[in-house]
């Protein structure tokens, strides 16, 4: 009786135990806090710690573990390249960064043969430095700031494409904001295409920055800067319009960074011939950063104003790019003065006039090396009445050396009567002392003509006689430097020269070899006009000598 009460006793402990565990213990410790721990103490901004105003004097606050914030990952997107034709020209737009890949010229077959206007031309002395150039295409864009993290090469999705049109869409993995790129043809030009950005905000923040269009052409580093002594066959440069300015930036200056102030309603990279530009007319871009990439790739980057977008607003740039031969019928078409694009330098005044006339012949005549040759002689002949003037002059100075020289022997003690004496000299003979200054007078003329010519696009592949297939190209076989050098050879010895200093003429006569030399390196239309200028030249002094033989010397003093 004793044990079944025991049992009965023992059972009901039990049960009690058991009721209050379940209706009175405390809740079990929060989820990463063992039983044996207690939870930490939160701290203040002055490090002390304190559990709802209990004490902590004694003990070390303990600082929780922050918890990583993972980095956004953009998801992976395939390579992918689109295509946009029309009759002219097809272009190649890679999503990798919404860039131009590649554009060829299918119209006119003269252009064709310089291949994908993107890729450098490369050759023996030009070694191809491989498919690096592809990181620096043109049409990349990028931000000034960090609000809006875009690498030029970032990966867009494709969200429409055909031949006519692409748009591109770059998503931020940190889900801030939003980039469309769309590319569509523009009926306006035969070489060009609309390019449009919009960005949209979409974070709950207000984002500002300012967007960047990022250009690029190449240049072999070692070529050095263009100059009449280092005709550079086909230099690269950044061009940007700044007001009434064009501003030319070469690999040389740019490698130090240059900052043009805007407004520039164009900007790019042109090389002789062709160009790479974007044009913004009615928005024109804040101004240009020119910078180098890989010491050989020129860097243009368009400049776009400061802009804030709050949440779910957007902004859009659009502006028209052009990329094709530096011509300016062709570019005058934009209306933005593009047709500066040409470098004429200084003599852009009278290049320009020159250049129509030239233009105009090779619209008649149909062959631009004959076109070359008739404009020279056109030229030749209404600068004929100057340089026949200066031409009897220099004889006369020739003729009266004997008797000038024994005037200042017999007046050297007596300079004022010796200049009385030469000036009587002069009278009597008909000679002026400033007789060679009309020839200065067409110095810049020829020189804008050697400017015209050298810079012509419609020399590229230009058909003239025999092998002369590309008069933008020097001569293959040296036929025209070599004529050039004979023709000056001749041109020194009918030249009436009035110096008897020997250097001088060992100078006159250097200077045919040194300038032949030059005509090595020079395109063969621009040999051609040379050559032509001398053979005129020649015929025009024969005939001044033939003409002045009958002048009866001067008496002797």
């Amino acid at each position: 009786m004793d044990q079944k009460r025991t049992i009965i006793a023992i059972a009901l402990s039990m049960a009690v135990l058991l009721g209050w565990q379940l209706l009175f213990a405390p809740d079990p410790p929060p989820e990463g806090v063992t039983a044996d721990k207690a939870p930490l103490a939160a701290t203040d901004n002055n490090g002390t710690g304190s559990t709802n105003g209990g004490s902590t004097i004694g003990q070390q606050p303990v600082e929780p573990t922050p918890t990583p914030t993972p980095t956004p990952v953009q998801k992976e997107i395939p390579v992918q390249d689109l295509i946009i034709k029309t009759d002219t020209y097809e272009a190649t737009f890679t999503n990798r960064g919404a860039r131009l890949k590649a554009f060829h010229i299918l119209s006119p077959e003269q252009y064709v043969p310089r291949g994908d206007l993107m890729a450098p031309e490369f050759d023996d002395d030009n070694p191809s430095p491989g498919d690096i150039y592809l990181d620096y295409l043109p049409f990349g864009t990028t931000f000034e700031g960090t609000a809006l993290a875009l690498p030029e090469t970032a990966m867009f999705e494709v969200v429409q494409s055909d031949e006519t049109a692409i748009l591109f869409r770059y998503t931020d993995p940190a889900t801030r904001f939003v980039m469309d790129k769309r590319f569509a043809v523009n009926p306006k030009s035969p070489y060009s295409f609309d390019a449009t950005v919009e960005v949209r905000n979409t974070s709950p923040d207000a984002l500002t920055d300012a967007l960047r269009i990022v250009m690029y052409g190449y240049q072999k580093p070692s070529e050095g800067e263009w100059s009449f002594f280092n005709p550079i066959p086909d230099i690269s440069q950044s061009v940007c319009q700044s007001g009434d300015d064009i501003e030319r930036t070469p690999l040389s200056d740019a490698a130090e960074g240059a900052h043009i102030e805007g407004p520039v309603r164009w900007g790019g990279v042109a090389s002789r011939y062709f160009t790479t530009t974007a044009i913004a007319p009615t928005n024109p871009f804040a101004g240009c950063d020119v910078s180098v990439r890989d010491k050989q790739f020129v860097r243009t980057a368009l400049l776009g104003d400061r802009f804030t977008l709050g949440n779910g607003s957007s902004q859009s740039w659009t502006m028209t790019a052009y990329i094709g031969p530096n011509k300016t019928d062709i570019l005058e078409v934009f209306d933005v003065g593009l047709d500066r694009m040409v470098d004429y330098g200084i003599f852009e005044p009278i290049c320009r006039p020159i250049h129509w006339l030239l233009m105009l012949l090779y619209g008649w005549i149909g062959n631009m090396g004959v076109a070359i040759i008739v404009l020279t002689l056109i030229l030749r002949t209404l600068m004929f009445p100057i340089n026949q003037k200066a031409y009897k002059s220099m004889d006369g100075m020739r003729r009266i050396q004997e008797p000038m020289a024994e005037l200042k022997k017999k007046y050297e003690n007596d300079p004022m009567k010796m200049n009385e004496k030469m000036m009587e000299l002069y009278k009597t003979e008909g000679v002026s002392p400033f007789g060679c200054f009309p020839q200065l007078v067409q110095i810049p003329v020829f020189f804008a003509l050697y400017r015209t010519i050298y810079n012509s696009v419609e020399l590229y592949h230009a058909n003239f006689a025999l092998w002369y297939d590309d008069l933008s190209a020097p001569d293959p076989y040296y036929i025209l430097p070599v004529l050039v050098a004979g023709a000056m050879f001749g041109q020194q010895l009918l030249m009436p020269t009035a110096s008897t200093n020997p250097q001088m003429k060992y100078v006159m006569w250097a200077m045919p070899l040194m300038f032949a030399g030059f005509v090595f390196l020079l395109p063969s239309g621009l040999a051609l006009y040379i050559i032509t200028s001398t053979m005129l030249g020649i015929g025009q002094q024969y005939y001044i000598r033939r003409t002045g033989t009958n002048t009866p010397a001067p008496a002797k003093v």
